[in-house]
C-alpha cells in the first residue's frame, strides 16, 4: 500500500511531515460523529479522502485505520466498551463531547424520553445538532438539504451547507431528528443563531 509523504517547511527551515502531526480536535470529533452513526471504517476513510481540495490538504486527509481505532477508544465508542443500546451510546458520546467545552461540536441535544418544553419538543422527539468551530467560520452562503431513511430509526439527516472559495459544497452543520417540520427546524436554526448570530446572506436554497 502506498503512503503519501507531504512535507511542510517550518520557520526554522526544517521539513515537517504532515503525517507526523496530530489530528485536530474538530477533525477527531468529525470522525467520532461518523463512528457514532455506525458508518463503516472503510466508508469513513473514503469520505475523508474524497474531501481533499486543492490547497486545503490537512492531516485528517491522511486518516488511517489506526487513527479511527484511536478515536474510537478516545471517545469510548469501540465495540467492546460501547453500550449495546444505541440511545445510551449516543447519550454517552454527547456527555463525552461536553467535556471538551467550547470545542464540543454538539450545539443541541435532546434524547427521546426527555422533554424540552421551551422549544415545544415532545417526549418522543429526538434531535442532535452538530457544528464545529471551523464550520462556524465557513457559514456564508447558506443551502439546506434533508434526507431520510439513512438508518433503521428513520431519522432525518438535515445538512446546512455553504459554498467555499472553490465553488464546492461545504457542510457547516448537521442535524439528526425525528421530524423536519417547522417546529423542529426552528430549534435547529435557533441553535445555529446562538453560535453565529444573525447570518447576513444573499442566497438561501432549500431542498423544496
Amino acid at each position: 500500500m502506498c503512503h503519501l509523504t507531504w512535507l511542510m517547511s517550518s520557520s526554522t527551515g526544517h521539513s515537517l511531515s504532515v503525517g507526523s502531526l496530530h489530528l485536530t480536535t474538530a477533525d477527531r470529533a468529525m470522525v467520532a460523529e461518523l463512528i457514532a452513526q455506525g458508518v463503516p471504517d472503510t466508508t469513513i476513510l473514503k469520505k475523508v479522502r474524497e474531501s481533499i481540495q486543492v490547497g486545503l490538504f490537512r492531516r485528517v486527509h491522511l486518516l488511517s485505520k489506526q487513527d479511527i481505532r484511536n478515536i474510537r477508544k478516545e471517545y469510548k465508542l469501540d465495540d467492546s466498551s460501547a453500550h449495546q443500546d444505541d440511545a445510551t451510546s449516543v447519550d454517552l458520546w454527547v456527555r463525552q463531547q461536553e467535556c471538551l467545552g467550547k470545542d464540543s461540536p454538539v450545539i443541541y441535544y435532546k434524547a427521546q424520553g426527555t422533554e424540552d418544553n421551551g422549544n415545544k419538543l415532545s417526549e418522543s422527539d429526538f434531535m442532535i445538532a452538530l457544528m464545529t468551530e471551523y464550520q462556524q467560520k465557513m457559514a456564508k452562503k447558506v443551502l439546506i438539504d434533508s434526507t431520510h431513511g439513512t438508518n433503521r430509526y428513520k431519522f432525518y439527516l438535515t445538512t446546512l451547507l455553504t459554498v467555499d472559495e472553490f465553488g464546492a459544497g461545504c457542510p457547516v452543520s448537521y442535524c439528526l431528528s425525528t421530524h423536519t417540520d417547522t417546529r423542529s427546524m426552528r430549534v435547529f436554526f435557533e441553535q445555529i443563531k446562538k453560535c453565529l448570530g444573525n447570518i447576513k446572506t444573499k442566497v438561501f436554497m432549500s431542498d423544496d
